[in-house]
């Protein structure tokens, strides 16, 4: 089965001027983001590389111990309004996110092409990127004649190639009159701005002009070609520049310094970067490369100034190769899972995601940040595009595992490998205990201390068990045994040895009720602190996480067979889970709920889903779990109230996993967070939360593609197959659905499963097995099944089934039909 959507395509229709309405293209490190002008077809560069890493440490000196916070705080007047309102708090916590307001570190933007033309002569018809090859189309008209101009990323360098074409896909000449290479007009943020979420936005002098820094450079490439190098911050007075970016186009046509006429009328040179195109015949075939390279990270080089580039010039056949490999690239991405849903605008959700993921995420390069590689002035500088380690982070990847692309996820193991040295410092340097206690925020940048201290926010608990958390599902989905002792346990044993150290200190026994309580803690996003920290203990989230990490770290000893440290500190774990308290409820006129702390009302207002959070991310229950708790589970995630922006996905994964997940609600709320590019952003659903009436319901569409988003995919896989509970169930939650189906998508034990639903009905499902573990599944027909191999034909009995299989065998089970 080959992957062939009915909307294999995202269009737009005229011009489309607007950054985030702009076509996404990429290679997970480079990313394009391409928009049209009447004037102009535009791309712009960013790259997950790329930041200004400039970090102000400067806090590093005032920062207390943990023990000498928590005695201050809990000193603190437990009758004031907020915990803000005692002057030595708020002093400190101005002095802990002073860093913060800086506005680096952040991804940068990497400069703009720009193809320009005449509007008088050419107009745009629209826009059409193909997902499935990653293949943009702008189209035109030029004088009355139809021409495209098509764009893609290679898939193997950082290079963009351009070409023009007839309909028909015959080279054609080029509509423009001018190109140009710029560097993004804001920059790096001067040193002395101090404005929190974004650089310093230059005014400009005059009309026309667009002035450029000391640190950019135009490179004089010859006839056919122009770009400009940048040199990036240095990292600390009297330090060297932390690197370079170098972005250049070749052509086939000769692009000249003609004059133009100002808005003055005077006669001037052309801008800084920009040419103007001199066909030499009528009618000459226009074929582009845009190379881009940066001087660090991951061992990458910019060429000299004056370097030539080594590849071929501009033409068909450097066009053909490239296109001939990024097209196997293509198909072997999608050749890994794919899906038909008899829904087209689900269908359609899962792979404009599935796409989006590929541009955005590669094995080699750094993890996206908030805003991925698509970057733009200050658009993507909101939160320093930074690493939100209390779920943003770590969302990206959610759809990566059951959709058989889980390689995607290691950029985010390297990321949090990158993240360990702090971790540690900080748990014990601050927290004077073993292991590691991960940040609340983090940089791609040269790190050595917490950088946002904050005890609002950086005493959530919750957040270094979660950072390691898909560290356990890679193992589980892969089970890659190498990969789990050299690279998932030392992580994982780090937090579990802090969580141990933090869970035996004297006062989480206090109360001398026999249970170790999570105090302090914080919820996420909410509360913070409260006077008298009398809403910071026994979180919801806290628990099921820690049971979780606990759990993983137990399993790992026992798939590696350790011993000796490992044994004393599972015992010690052992111990603590005896003991921690029961998820917190709430009783309502129709029944108990889960909360997220004990004594909070049952109509909180949350900012992100946490009465569902035992099914996910804590994965303590399941469909599989007792009546009692499954009805109080579907209770607290029907009425839950949140206030919106971190939920698109979270929430509507949690009901899926239930089997309760409503298709048509679910679609319109997709609809309010649609952009026109085919993207979903993160917007604002009610007030009485964070939000009042005042509040700007669109401000985080403002902010940048929210790539966290991407893993709606994850939410539609839980439609087709489950497996998070150790049992495999296929099309839990396909009620309005009349026909779907899906090729190797992944389950825990390194499955690979295929299956089609058609009016109720499932039919054959296939069964590879990698790794040769034992298949929990739910059979899902009355009769049973039958079960064959290659070498085996037996027959299974309705419900739930064990298969002992081998590594590498494929197994196929049908349905029992008995004779007569």
């Amino acid at each position: 089965m080959n992957p062939s959507p009915r909307s294999r395509e995202i269009t737009w229709s005229g011009p489309s001027p607007r950054f985030l309405d702009s076509a996404l293209l990429g290679n997970g490190g480079l990313g394009v983001a391409l928009s049209t002008r009447p004037d102009a077809i535009v791309l712009h560069l960013a790259h997950n590389d790329v930041w200004d890493r400039r970090i102000d440490e400067s806090h590093r000196d005032e920062i207390l111990s943990f023990d000498e916070v928590f005695a201050r705080v809990e000193a603190i007047d437990p009758n004031i309004a907020a915990i803000e309102d005692d002057p030595w708090f708020a002093g400190y916590r101005a002095r802990m996110v002073a860093a913060y307001a800086k506005p680096y570190p952040r991804p940068l933007a990497c400069g703009s092409l720009i193809l320009g033309f005449e509007p008088r002569d050419v107009q745009v018809v629209g826009t059409r990127l193909d997902v499935l090859t990653g293949l943009c189309r702008v189209d035109l008209v030029d004088r009355g004649t139809a021409v495209t101009v098509e764009v893609f990323v290679d898939q193997d360098d950082d290079d963009v190639h351009l070409r023009c074409t007839t309909p028909e896909g015959e080279p054609a000449a080029a509509p423009f009159t001018r190109v140009r290479m710029m560097a993004d007009p804001d920059g790096p943020a001067p040193e002395q701005s101090d404005a929190a979420g974004g650089p310093t936005t230059f005014i400009l002098p005059r009309p026309g002009d667009v002035p450029m820094r000391d640190s950019v450079t135009e490179l004089e490439l010859g006839a056919n070609a122009l770009g400009f190098t940048e040199t990036l911050p240095a990292l600390g007075p009297g330090a060297e520049a932390d690197g370079a970016i170098d972005a250049r186009l070749a052509a086939s046509t000769r692009l000249a310094r003609s004059p133009r006429r100002d808005w003055y009328g005077n006669e001037v040179e052309p801008a800084f970067g920009e040419r103007y195109l001199e066909r030499i015949e009528p009618g000459e075939p226009f074929w582009a490369v845009l190379e881009f390279r940066h001087s660090y990270g991951h061992g990458a080089v910019v060429p000299g100034a004056s370097a030539p580039s080594a590849r071929p010039a501009p033409g068909p056949e450097l066009w053909s190769d490239a296109r001939q490999r990024s097209e196997r690239e293509w198909d072997a991405y999608w050749g890994r899972s794919h899906i038909e849903l008899s829904d087209d605008y689900l269908e359609s959700v899962w792979y404009r995601n599935t796409y989006f993921a590929h541009c955005a995420v590669r094995e080699g390069s750094s993890a996206p940040g908030l805003f991925g590689n698509w970057i733009f002035r200050d658009i993507g500088a909101a939160w320093h595009g930074d690493y939100h380690m209390n779920y943003n982070a770590q969302q990206t990847y959610w759809g990566s595992f059951a959709s058989n692309r889980v390689e995607q996820h290691l950029p985010y193991v390297d990321l949090v490998e990158r993240l360990a040295p702090v971790a540690r410092g900080w748990a014990g340097d601050y927290y004077g205990m073993r292991g590691a206690a991960y940040p609340h925020s983090a940089y791609n940048a040269p790190m050595t201390v917490n950088p946002y201290p904050n005890p609002v926010w950086a005493w959530e608990l919750s957040e270094s068990p979660w950072t390691v958390q898909s560290l356990w599902w890679h193992f589980q989905y892969t089970r890659d045994l190498d990969y789990l002792r050299d690279r998932a346990l030392p992580l994982i044993r780090d937090v579990v040895l802090f969580l141990v150290d933090y869970l035996s200190r004297p006062q989480t026994t206090r109360r001398a009720d026999g249970l170790i309580h999570i105090f302090p803690t914080v919820a996420p996003e909410l509360y913070g602190l409260a006077p008298g920290l009398s809403r910071n203990s026994d979180c919801l989230l806290d628990i099921a996480l820690i049971r979780f990490v606990f759990d993983a770290f137990a399993r790992s000893c026992d798939e590696l067979g350790l011993d000796g440290a490992d044994a004393q500190l599972r015992t010690e774990a052992e111990r603590i889970l005896a003991a921690l308290p029961d998820y917190p409820t709430a009783q309502t006129p129709d029944g108990p709920v889960f909360v997220s702390i004990p004594g909070e009302p049952a109509d909180t207002v949350y900012n992100v889903p946490i009465p569902g959070m035992t099914v996910f991310p804590g994965e303590q229950h399941s469909w599989e779990s007792d009546p009692q708790t499954i009805d109080t589970l579907t209770r607290s995630i029907r009425r839950q109230r949140l206030e919106g922006g971190n939920e698109l996905v979270f929430a509507n994964l949690q009901a899926a996993r239930l089997g309760i997940l409503d298709l048509e609600r679910f679609t319109r709320q997709l609809r309010y967070c649609e952009l026109g590019n085919g993207t979903f952003t993160d917007m604002a659903l009610q007030v009485h939360g964070r939000y009042n009436d005042a509040t700007d319901f669109e401000f985080m569409e403002k902010k940048g593609v929210w790539v966290e988003n991407f893993a709606l995919t994850a939410v539609i896989n839980e439609l087709l197959l489950q497996s998070y509970s150790g049992t495999v169930r296929l099309f839990p939650n396909c009620e309005g659905l009349s026909h779907a189906r899906f090729s190797t998508l992944r389950a825990p034990g390194a499955f690979l499963l295929s299956a089609e639903l058609a009016e109720g009905v499932v039919s054959d499902i296939r069964i590879h097995s990698e790794a040769g573990e034992q298949l929990r599944i739910l059979i899902p027909w009355e009769s049973g099944a039958v079960l064959t191999g290659d070498t085996r034909r037996e027959t299974l009995s309705a419900g739930i089934v064990t298969i002992p299989t081998a590594p590498g065998e494929d197994l196929v089970l049908r349905e029992f039909k008995p004779l007569g």
